[in-house]
């Protein structure tokens, strides 16, 4: 226990020699600061990092919602689109083979190309007979083949048209402008439009001119209407 005499020599010392006590007080300053002072730095950048991945976490908040929103509205765009390439598919390559309904669309489309007249041109074709075949079913490709007989009489342009729309399924530009001069009845185009052509392959063309008309001919086209191959399993 320090008697009233130290602890009166100790702060006389002071009072006499205060510089010492200074510069002890700021070194235990300094030692404070060095142990404090990395503590307070990290903190610093610990809080900085903080509120940055705050901010970096609201921006992807905002960019995962837009996301979200974009991906909804391209995935009722595909199911758009695809449902649309699906009834095509039904369509162009069915599952069963529709004779009637190709028979109703080649007849249609034979009454548009004998409407299509101008000034300058009286336009002829006549489907005159439809004749479907057997069907051949060919597992390994998953293909069915139903032949068919088409005669026609027909006028060279007419022909041609006709010819590229049992291989495309197309309605051509010329039937297009027929619809917009009123020569074609727009139920008869909406009909073609809802209703295509299975895929068809021609086997052969054969050409006769009729005697008498010479811009006149008589054609035969024998050919292949494909379907989907269903197995009896």
């Amino acid at each position: 226990m320090q008697t009233p005499q130290q602890i009166f020599s100790r702060k006389e010392l002071m009072r006499k020699n205060p510089i010492t006590w200074i510069v002890l007080l700021a070194l235990a300053l300094l030692f404070l600061m060095f142990i404090i002072s990395p503590q307070f730095l990290e903190w610093q950048e610990k809080t900085s990092a903080i509120k940055t991945n705050q901010s970096k976490i609201s921006q992807l908040k905002v960019t995962n919602e837009a996301l979200k929103e974009e991906i909804a509205i391209k995935e009722i765009e595909l199911e758009t689109v695809a449902r649309e390439v699906i009834e095509e598919e039904k369509q162009t390559f069915p599952a069963n083979l529709n004779t009637a309904t190709i028979a109703r669309i080649l007849e249609i489309y034979a009454l548009q190309l004998e409407n299509l007249d101008t000034r300058l041109y009286d336009s002829h074709f006549q489907l005159q007979n439809l004749d479907f075949g057997n069907t051949k079913s060919f597992e390994e490709t998953g293909i069915n083949e139903t032949s068919v007989s088409i005669k026609v009489s027909s006028d060279y342009q007419n022909l041609r048209e006709f010819v590229l729309y049992l291989q495309t399924g197309e309605i051509s530009d010329r039937v297009e402008r027929g619809r917009e001069n009123k020569q074609i009845a727009t139920n008869d185009y909406t009909f073609l439009e809802n209703n295509l052509l299975p895929v068809m392959n021609i086997d052969s063309i054969q050409i006769n001119q009729q005697q008498a008309d010479e811009r006149l001919l008589d054609i035969e086209i024998q050919g292949r209407f494909f379907s989907q191959y269903q197995s009896n399993e």
